[in-house]
């Protein structure tokens, strides 16, 4: 058949209660949808129109304190920082032969250094806007 039936051949598509794969085995899950297309039909219209609420913020929507976003500055800055000095500190620890606690110990240095001093400059960044 071809998509979408012309109106001559309407009549010999398969109606929307027809058995699906699974129905052909089990009659007893034949699946019905055709009075939920309905507009008037009772589940259709409950749908539509007993939604849940929006619910309304609680607390007033207070803005964070700038002591609080100088600390969420740092945050995302050590995060960062920590990222892409695990990334460089890793090949530059690979490219100079490092293995084993050697390895470890100078990615974790150059994280820290890495996180501590982006950190500082978010946070001193976030400073200024506040």
């Amino acid at each position: 058949m071809s998509f979408p039936p012309s109106a001559e051949k309407a009549d010999s598509w398969p109606e929307l209660s027809t058995n699906y794969h699974a129905t052909q085995r089990h009659p007893s899950l034949r699946i019905t949808l055709e009075p939920l297309l309905q507009p008037g039909h009772p589940k259709v219209e409950r749908y539509l129109t007993d939604k849940m609420p929006a619910m309304m913020p609680q607390g007033g929507g207070q803005q964070p304190s700038c002591f609080d976003r100088i600390k969420m500055g740092f945050a995302m800055g050590l995060c960062v920082g920590m990222a892409s000095g695990a990334i460089f500190g890793g090949f530059s620890a690979l490219r100079y032969g490092l293995r084993g606690r050697e390895l470890i110990s100078q990615v974790g240095t150059v994280m820290i250094q890495g996180g501590g001093t982006f950190g500082t400059f978010m946070a001193i960044g976030t400073g200024i806007r506040c």
